[in-house]
């Protein structure tokens, strides 16, 4: 017997990680390449990138988004030989006689589910491998899980001709609402994040799920927020257009906690469920690196320098955004003739204890039990560079956005001292480190980071970058050449 098994990436149906009901790429391959392979009676499909495990039933046509089974099963059985029996095909390879669809992307990263895909037979959050095996005018395919347990089961017997029949009325799976997936947007504008008054904006994405109503309220926990209105009713979802809202917000001081968005959902037998969102914040932190005086002191102490005319900085925030850090960093930038000069005072009572671990990098033994990280970003060149100080003045330097990487060489100056409660670092980086010389009224990214690992892991930010990455430079700070 003949067969043809067709793979590529992009899959043309899936409810996993990503939605072929609304993603280009997706919708593509299942209006463009499908009509192509299902005329040369393609018999299985084998796609990826969505991080989940789907097996259609036998399908053909469904070229429409977003894609509905009515007309377009040829068979809606289990397709179990032990079950409720094969699919049946013609011998050969015959247009349009039905094509299994199998979305394998459960190899091994994080699982995810959207919802389901009508056509579906199977949906899995299950890390596995699909085994095909053919002997002639048989195909029989298995899920073989992590633990070696086969957790869906499909034939494809071609021996005899069929008549095609398409169902008006499919058996489909039970739909899936996944709260996580289901979740709104929020972000705040620049307005409100430099004048801490302003306008925040909620999306609610395409859905396409059918009597379900939905309004969205905040989660405050930090009561020196205020947003109006404080509840709004949204649209029936099953038209799959997003639907966007404006708030008026204002705060004090810093914004964290951040409120969370709450997206209730009611559906036709009135059962509800809630969702919560969380805020992306833009960089809402500044700071002007003023001009000294005097030339600075390298020597652990912050004593010899001229740091109260400069600007201070603190109130590091937790990476997961849900408040002030407990053990926290201040910091002073200014810069003289050549260099910016850093003075950073990291409050650890705990600090005449902190130890380096034996990990080597291009500058030696780096990340100790506590460590400070240092970005800077220029639109206007290459600089992406990242420099590391641990408690005892080592230093890691790595240019992110050039060829060089961690063979860059910024040429830094570094020393680190260690107080009862505190260990302070002082630094003088060179303008020579950046591409472009620096110039007074230049503004760039910056952003410190701290990464404390005793009594207990805590990572706090200057300029929060909304769990993302400590790399997520579009959320960091902004850093103003003094004159």
């Amino acid at each position: 017997a003949d067969w043809l098994i067709a793979f590529w990436h992009h899959p043309p149906y899936t409810k996993g990680s990503h939605d072929s009901d609304v993603e280009g790429q997706l919708i593509e391959m299942r209006k463009h390449i499908m009509p192509i392979m299902e005329s040369a009676g393609v018999d299985l499909v084998l796609t990826g990138h969505s991080h989940i495990y789907e097996r259609s039933m036998l399908m053909d046509g469904a070229y429409d988004t977003p894609t509905v089974a009515k007309g377009f099963i040829l068979d809606d059985k289990d397709g179990d030989p032990k079950g409720e029996g094969s699919y049946k095909k013609s011998p050969g390879l015959n247009p349009h006689e039905g094509t299994i669809q199998v979305v394998a992307g459960h190899g091994g990263t994080g699982l995810m589910r959207r919802g389901t895909m009508p056509i579906m037979k199977r949906v899995l959050l299950e890390h596995g491998s699909l085994i095909v095996e053919i002997k002639g005018d048989r195909m029989d395919a298995i899920m073989l899980n992590k633990k070696g347990v086969v957790s869906d089961r499909f034939s494809i017997d071609k021996s005899k001709k069929v008549t095609v029949k398409r169902l008006a009325k499919p058996r489909e799976l039970a739909p899936f609402v996944n709260l996580n997936w289901l979740s709104a947007s929020a972000t705040m504008d620049d307005t409100l994040t430099k004048k801490k008054s302003g306008v925040l904006t909620t999306v609610v994405p395409a859905i396409h799920l059918k009597g379900i109503k939905a309004s969205i309220s905040w989660d405050t926990k930090n009561t020196s927020w205020s947003i109006e209105p404080k509840t709004v009713a949204i649209p029936e979802l099953e038209s799959g257009k997003k639907t966007t809202n404006t708030f008026k917000a204002s705060f004090k001081r810093v914004p964290f906690p951040l409120p969370k968005l709450k997206i209730t959902l009611t559906d036709k037998d009135g059962k509800k469920y809630s969702i919560g969102a969380g805020l992306h914040v833009p960089a809402y932190r500044s700071i002007v690196i003023k001009r000294m005086k005097t030339a600075p002191v390298l020597d652990g102490t912050l004593a010899k320098n001229e740091i109260g005319g400069l600007d201070k900085q603190s109130d590091l925030v937790t990476y997961g955004g849900t408040g002030l850090a407990v053990r926290q960093t201040q910091f002073y930038l200014g810069y003289f003739k050549d260099f910016i000069y850093i003075g950073i005072e990291n409050f650890d009572p705990n600090s005449m204890n902190l130890k380096t671990p034996k990990r080597k990098f291009d500058d030696g033994m780096m990340w100790a039990d506590d460590s400070n990280e240092i970005f800077f970003h220029r639109k206007d060149s290459k600089d992406f560079l990242q420099l590391a100080i641990n408690a005892n003045g080592n230093l890691f330097d790595v240019s992110l956005g050039g060829p060089k990487g961690p063979a860059w060489n910024s040429n830094a100056k570094v020393i680190s001292k260690r107080y009862k409660d505190k260990w302070i670092t002082e630094c003088f980086l060179p303008f020579s480190m950046f591409a472009k010389p620096l110039a007074a009224g230049d503004k760039f990214r910056f952003n410190l980071l701290r990464t404390s690992l005793k009594p207990e892991k805590e990572m706090s930010q200057w300029s929060h970058t909304n769990r993302i990455s400590n790399h997520a430079k579009e959320f960091f700070g902004f850093a103003t050449m003094g004159k």
